[in-house]
C-alpha cells in the first residue's frame, strides 16, 4: 500500500492513522520505559522500550518529527528489514522532542483512552484512563474502565508479564491473570457461578474455561480474536462507550483531564440484560426526598456531605411481574453503589485583607434578553449578582482569593456560577443560609444585595449613627443596610422605607453596582451610537442612565458640576468583551486585560432567559 503512494496514487490511509503512535509518546516514562498497555513485558530501566520499526515507518510516511524522535529513543531495525529502512525512512527529517505538545491526549473510537501528563521532565506524573469501546483481540486485555498512575515509579499500574518463567500464550499466568481484568485497576463483579469459556484463545495448552476472576467477559466465540470490521462492530466485540471527555481550561497545560464511559457491555450477557431491562427500576429516597428514580445503570448521587453528616435512605427495587419471570435464574448480581460529594469548607483568608473592585475601567457587566429588551423591572438572582461582582474584581484580588470550593450543597463545580460564588465566599463577601444552601437561582432581596455590596467597604472606619430606615429595626441585615446608606450606595423609597425583604429589580441592582464602582453616568453626556434598549428609551426614567452605564463599555472623563457632584462624559465605545474567554484565562491565573462589551453565551451569559 505504501508503494502505491510512492508511485503517485496518493495516500490510501485515513489521515488519523498518523496519530495512532502518539499513544507511545504519551506513555513514554522519564526512565525510558512506557506505561504498559496490553501484551508487554516489564522493561529494563537500563534499556528503554523501543517501537523503532513502526515509528520509523510512520515518521517517514507522514514526515512527523515527533514520531521521528520516538524512533531515535532506541534506533534499531532488524537485519532482514534494512531494505525497508532504505526505502521508507526520511533521513532528512529532524527529530523533535514532544515538550511543546499538549499534556493530555484523547484517543477515540475504537479505543476511548486518555493519557494525561503534568510535563515531560523527570518529575512528570503520567495517568492513563481507559474505557475500551471495541475488543479486537490478540494482544488486547480485558481492561475496560481501568486507570494507571506513574510518578517516579509505578503507583497504580497493570501487573503481570507477557512472557516469562510461567510461559506465554495459554499459560496459567497469561490466561488467568495477566490478560484478565484482575491484573488491572478496575471494578470486579464476582459471581461464583460465572463461567469464562476460552477455547479459542490461541497457542498450546488450551482449556475449555479460564479461572473466574470476577472480571469482564471474553468477547466473541469463547475468546476468539476479531477477524473483520463486521465482527469488530458487532455486539459480541462492542465492550463499552466513551460518553464524554474533556480537558482544560488550557488545552496546552490543562488543570483537569476528564473521561466518562459505560463499560456495561464488557460484563457477561446476563448482567447486561439485568441492567438494560426497562422493567426493572430503582427508587432511592433520602430523608423522604426522591434522589433517583430510574434504571439500574444510573448511579445514585446522594449530594454533598460534611464530616459526620448522616442520611436515612429508602431503597425500592421494582420488577414487573412478567419481567420477573423472564429474568428469573439470571447469573448476575448488582452491587448497589451510592456516591456522595464529601465537602471540605474552604479556609478563610487570614488578616484584614478584603477584595478590591476595578474602579478605573468602565466595562459593561450585564446583557439584554433574547427578545432584545433589557427588562429593568425584572428581578435578578443570587448567582447572577455574585457573577457581577466577581467579574468586577481587580486582577490582583481575583488571584488572591481564587477558589473553586464552597460550603454550599447546591453549588457544584459544574455550575456556571461556581467560580464566582466560591471566590467571593472565600473572600468573605458571600455567605449562605443556615441549611447549608446558597440558593443561586433564587431572586435576591434588597437586603441581601445591600449586604453583599457593602462588604467591599467593611472595616473602613465609618460607623452610621442610628437606623437609616424605620423598617430595618431588628432585621438580620440592619448593620449592613445602615453602612450601605452611610456610604451612599443605597437609597430608600419616597415613603421613607427600605423594604429589605422585597426582591430587588435589575434597575435597582445596577444603580447600586454603579455607586459601588464609583460610576456616575449622566443622561446628557452619553453617546449616540451606544447600545439602546426599546424598554429603556425614556430619558426621564430614574434608572435610564444607570442601565445604559451597565450595558455599554466606554472610555470617559470624570468631571464635577457646580455642586461638586461627579458625573461622567463618555468619549467612545469600547469593543466587545468576551467574558467566557476571560473566565477561562482567570482560571489559569493569566492576564485578563481585554476591554470591551459583554458577550452572552449559553454557559456564562448574565441575565439570560
Amino acid at each position: 500500500l505504501w508503494i502505491f503512494d510512492k508511485m503517485g496514487a496518493g495516500s490510501v490511509y485515513d489521515p488519523a492513522q498518523q496519530y495512532v503512535l502518539y499513544d507511545f509518546i504519551y506513555r513514554r516514562r522519564p526512565d525510558g520505559g512506557v506505561v504498559p498497555a496490553g501484551d508487554v513485558n516489564p522493561g529494563n530501566r537500563k534499556s528503554p522500550n523501543s517501537y523503532a520499526m513502526p515509528a520509523m515507518l510512520v515518521a517517514g510516511y507522514y514526515h512527523d518529527p515527533y514520531i521521528q524522535n520516538e524512533y531515535f529513543v532506541k534506533p534499531s531495525v532488524e537485519a532482514h528489514l534494512l531494505m525497508m529502512q532504505l526505502l521508507w525512512m526520511d533521513f532528512d527529517l529532524e527529530a523533535k522532542k514532544p515538550t511543546d505538545l499538549p499534556l493530555t491526549r484523547y484517543s477515540g473510537t475504537p479505543f476511548g483512552w486518555m493519557m494525561a501528563r503534568t510535563g515531560w521532565d523527570e518529575n512528570s506524573v503520567i495517568a492513563e484512563m481507559k474505557i475500551n469501546e471495541h475488543f479486537y483481540g490478540n494482544h488486547q486485555h480485558l481492561d475496560g474502565g481501568t486507570f494507571q498512575i506513574y510518578y517516579k515509579g509505578p503507583l497504580a499500574i497493570d501487573s503481570g508479564a507477557y512472557q516469562g518463567s510461567s510461559g506465554g500464550y495459554n499459560s496459567p499466568h497469561c490466561k488467568n491473570y495477566f490478560k484478565r481484568t484482575i491484573a488491572h485497576n478496575s471494578l470486579l463483579v464476582y459471581d461464583p457461578d460465572e463461567v469464562f469459556e476460552c477455547w479459542n484463545y490461541g497457542g498450546g495448552d488450551k482449556t475449555k474455561t479460564a479461572a473466574n476472576d470476577g472480571g469482564q467477559r471474553m468477547p466473541g466465540d469463547r475468546w476468539e480474536t476479531c477477524r473483520s470490521m463486521e465482527m469488530l462492530l458487532s455486539d459480541d466485540y462492542t465492550v463499552g462507550k466513551a460518553l464524554a471527555h474533556d480537558f482544560g481550561p488550557s488545552e496546552q497545560t490543562p488543570e483537569y483531564s476528564y473521561l466518562k464511559g459505560d463499560i456495561t457491555k464488557a460484563e457477561q450477557a446476563d448482567y447486561q440484560k439485568l441492567l438494560g431491562s426497562d422493567d426493572v427500576s430503582l427508587t432511592v429516597k433520602k430523608d423522604g426526598a426522591v434522589l433517583s428514580d430510574g434504571d439500574l445503570e444510573k448511579g445514585v448521587l446522594l449530594g454533598k456531605f460534611r464530616g459526620g453528616d448522616k442520611a436515612k435512605l429508602e431503597v425500592t427495587l421494582s420488577i414487573d411481574k412478567e419481567a420477573g419471570n423472564e429474568l428469573q435464574g439470571l447469573q448476575a448480581g448488582i452491587g448497589w453503589v451510592f456516591t456522595a460529594e464529601y465537602h471540605q469548607d474552604p479556609v478563610k483568608p487570614v488578616g484584614p485583607s478584603k477584595p478590591a473592585l476595578d474602579m478605573g475601567d468602565h466595562y459593561a457587566y450585564i446583557v439584554g434578553y433574547p427578545d432584545g429588551l433589557v427588562h429593568p423591572e425584572r428581578q435578578i438572582t443570587r448567582g447572577e449578582t455574585a457573577t457581577i461582582f466577581f467579574r468586577m474584581l481587580t486582577e490582583e484580588s481575583r488571584q488572591e482569593f481564587w477558589s473553586q470550593v464552597n460550603p454550599y450543597y447546591d453549588v457544584t463545580p459544574e455550575d456556571w456560577f461556581n467560580n464566582a460564588i466560591s471566590t467571593l465566599t472565600y473572600a468573605g463577601i458571600l455567605d449562605g443560609y443556615p441549611d447549608g444552601t446558597f440558593r443561586p437561582e433564587a431572586n435576591i432581596t434588597r437586603a441581601e444585595f445591600a449586604a453583599m455590596a457593602v462588604r467591599f467597604f467593611e472595616g473602613d472606619g465609618e460607623e452610621p449613627a442610628g437606623d437609616a430606615f424605620p423598617d430595618i429595626r431588628k432585621h438580620w441585615a440592619n448593620a449592613e443596610i445602615n453602612l450601605a446608606y452611610a456610604k451612599g450606595i443605597i437609597e430608600g423609597y419616597p415613603d421613607g422605607t427600605f423594604r429589605p425583604d422585597q426582591q430587588i429589580t435589575r434597575a435597582e441592582a445596577v444603580t447600586i453596582v454603579n455607586r459601588v464602582l464609583e460610576r456616575y453616568p449622566h443622561k446628557d453626556h452619553l453617546l449616540e451610537d451606544m447600545i439602546e434598549w426599546p424598554d429603556n428609551l425614556d430619558t426621564d426614567a430614574w434608572y435610564y442612565a444607570d442601565v445604559q452605564e451597565a450595558t455599554n463599555s466606554h472610555s470617559f472623563d470624570m468631571l464635577r458640576d457646580e455642586e461638586d457632584e461627579p458625573y461622567e462624559v463618555w468619549n467612545e465605545l469600547l469593543p466587545v468583551r468576551d467574558w467566557t474567554a476571560l473566565e477561562r484565562e482567570w482560571s489559569e491565573y493569566d492576564s485578563s486585560r481585554c476591554p470591551g462589551e459583554v458577550v452572552s453565551s449559553k454557559d456564562a451569559a448574565l441575565f439570560k432567559d
